[in-house]
């Protein structure tokens, strides 16, 4: 019986944001992700029922560190964005990744 290697398709991770001024942000889901988790503890956010409440304090650290990805002249506002966009793709890739593993 021959055995037929089954292939895990991978996801590269970039995502590309585009800013109001019509520049493009490009960045690394998982780079993204672990700078808001760390920030998130930092800043003791709370989770109320499903979601983690962001903070004033939060959101300025977190556009902070976005411009020094490159996301130039980020607010808090678009920090926001970027951290729920972030936050909801990284739970998408896992879940297809585990998906497929489990068919292996």
């Amino acid at each position: 019986m021959l055995w037929r290697k089954k292939k895990i398709k991978l996801q590269s991770g970039d995502l590309r944001f585009v800013l109001p001024s019509g520049e493009a942000f490009d960045c690394d889901l998982t780079i993204v992700k672990l700078i808001c988790e760390s920030l998130e503890r930092r800043h003791n956010l709370q989770r109320v029922g499903n979601q983690i409440e962001a903070s004033e304090s939060f959101l300025e650290s977190l556009a902070g560190e976005l411009v020094t990805l490159g996301c130039a002249g980020c607010t808090p506002t678009l920090a926001r964005q970027i951290w729920i966009a972030a936050s909801e793709k990284f739970s998408q890739v896992e879940s297809e990744f585990l998906a497929q593993l489990r068919k292996l």
